[in-house]
C-alpha cells in the first residue's frame, strides 16, 4: 500500500509541475497584444493565455523569494533528490506533514506506519538561485542547531530545543 501511496504522490507532483510548466510556457510564448482586436476569434495560444493569470500570479507573492509557504508534496521530492539523505532516512517514508516554513526554511515531519518507525524531522532550505528546496538533515532531535539561524529556529516547528 505504502509503495502505492508514493508511485500516486509523485505522479500527482509531476503531473502538477507539467501543468505549471505548460502555464508558465503558454504566458511567456504568447507575444500578442491583448487590446489588438483585428482576429475574429481567439487563437489557441490566446484561448489559453486568459487562464495563465492565475497560475502566475502566485509567483510574484513572496513566496518567489523565499520559497514560504511550501505544501508537503514540494518538500518531499526535496527529500527524495536528496538520494544520499533519503536513503538514510527510513524506506517506508511516503511523504511529508506538519510543514513549517519561515524565510527560506522549513521543517517537515515524515510519513511513516507508526507501527514500523518513528517518524523523523526534516530540515529543508529554500535556494533563491534555483527556486527548488533544498533537504539538509534528518534526526529525532537537535537537527536545526548548526543549520538554521537563531532567530529562525523559534519559527520552525520540530527545530524549539536545537
Amino acid at each position: 500500500m505504502t509503495v502505492v501511496r508514493l508511485r500516486a504522490q509523485r505522479r500527482i507532483v509531476g503531473l502538477a509541475l507539467g501543468l505549471v510548466g505548460l502555464a508558465v510556457a503558454v504566458a511567456g510564448c504568447d507575444g500578442q497584444d491583448p487590446s489588438d482586436t483585428s482576429t475574429a476569434s481567439p487563437t489557441p495560444a490566446t484561448a489559453a493565455t486568459s487562464t495563465a493569470p492565475p497560475a502566475t500570479a502566485p509567483s510574484a507573492t513572496p513566496a518567489s523569494t523565499d520559497g514560504c509557504p511550501v505544501d508537503p508534496m514540494t518538500l518531499f521530492a526535496a527529500l527524495e533528490a536528496n538520494k544520499e539523505l533519503s536513503a538514510a532516512v527510513d524506506a517506508r517514508v511516503s511523504g511529508v506533514r506538519n510543514v513549517a516554513c519561515h524565510r527560506g526554511y522549513a521543517t517537515a515531519v515524515t510519513v511513516v506506519p507508526p507501527e514500523l518507525a518513528d517518524p523523523a524531522l526534516i530540515a529543508f532550505r529554500y535556494d533563491q538561485g534555483t527556486a527548488t528546496w533544498k533537504a539538509l538533515v534528518a534526526g529525532t532531535d537537535g537537527i536545526c542547531a548548526d543549520l538554521v539561524p537563531a532567530d529562525i529556529i523559534p519559527k520552525l516547528s520540530g527545530c524549539v530545543g536545537s
